[in-house]
């Protein structure tokens, strides 16, 4: 599903960031996680202290939110 959205938004300044919440969880250890399930050309973060989670309100993993540049939520799927 991110690839269609950055196949379909990406000419638009349209970035992908796949944020990891799982507490523990090494860097590398997700990195290959997702790039075995075809993670893409995406950027990729860690949010151990779940400060992100907690601003934008994400309840459940594989939550989609859409940020405009200045940071507020323009979208959100859960």
């Amino acid at each position: 599903m991110l690839a269609r959205v950055h196949q379909e938004y990406g000419a638009n300044g349209v970035d992908i960031l796949v944020l990891n919440v799982v507490p523990g969880t090494p860097d590398r250890e997700f990195l290959n996680y997702m790039k075995a399930r075809g993670g893409g050309d995406h950027f990729y973060a860690t949010d151990s202290r779940l400060s992100v989670a907690e601003a934008y309100q994400v309840q459940y993993l594989g939550t989609l939110l859409a940020v405009d540049p200045q940071g507020h939520l323009a979208a959100k799927w859960d």
